[in-house]
């Protein structure tokens, strides 16, 4: 399938009195061929401008980007990733989610100077299932999002991330991956995998503190 051809895959989300738009794209699949009758949303500004605009006429209370984009286990985003999420967010976007790079990037709570209202780009969550063991890794962030509406208008009430962290078979000698709350783990992990953790979480902390705009860590 050309690009030129690609078609909006728009997903609407009703509950609670909030309408929420997601879209999202990819920079491409891996080398794997698109064929009909499947479809896959690239990134390419002509296309995705249709798409902001034909969500926008859902008038919905959010419009949530996710994308696929960036340069693997870079842990800073590159000029072009920032240079995309500005045009999102000047084009109508709300709020970015990235991944792809198997790295945690910096998020941000930025001011709108148009509407006054704050936009959350994240621009990597990192991992999630994991077996790759290089360095910064085995481990990503989940985002917590809450949205208030008042008077139709909607604004920002909290955003904050959490750490999770992969035990691998290697590590913990079980069968299976095994996810972990890494602010919290359970007591009885094996001394490899404390530690692993441990240099995720220290890592993962001191980059955020330095980088993070506006975001910061929640307990589970």
């Amino acid at each position: 399938m050309k690009i030129s051809e690609s078609k909006t895959i728009l997903c609407l989300i009703r509950k609670n009195g909030f309408c929420i738009a997601l879209l999202n794209y990819t920079y491409a699949t891996n080398g794997i061929s698109v064929e009909v009758p499947n479809l896959v949303n690239y990134i390419d500004k002509e296309i995705i401008g249709r798409d902001i605009e034909k969500a926008r006429s859902f008038r919905p209370d959010a419009i949530i980007a996710c994308m696929h984009w960036g340069e693997e286990y870079k842990t800073l985003p590159s000029d072009e990733q920032k240079e995309l999420a500005d045009w999102l967010i000047a084009c109508g976007v709300t709020h970015i989610i990235g991944s792809h790079p198997h790295v945690v990037q910096p998020m941000e709570l930025r001011k709108n100077p148009q509407t006054l209202a704050d936009n959350v780009v994240v621009y990597s969550l990192g991992n999630f299932i994991s077996n790759m063991s290089a360095p910064d890794t085995d481990g990503g962030v989940l985002i917590k999002l809450e949205l208030k509406k008042r008077n139709q208008e909607v604004r920002v009430n909290k955003c904050s991330y959490g750490l999770v962290w992969t035990s691998r078979p290697v590590l913990s000698g079980k069968k299976n991956f095994i996810l972990l709350p890494a602010a919290t783990p359970p007591k009885d992990i094996s001394a490899s995998e404390a530690n692993r953790l441990s240099i995720f979480v220290n890592n993962t902390r001191t980059f955020f503190s330095e980088y993070n705009k506006g975001i910061n860590e929640y307990s589970f």
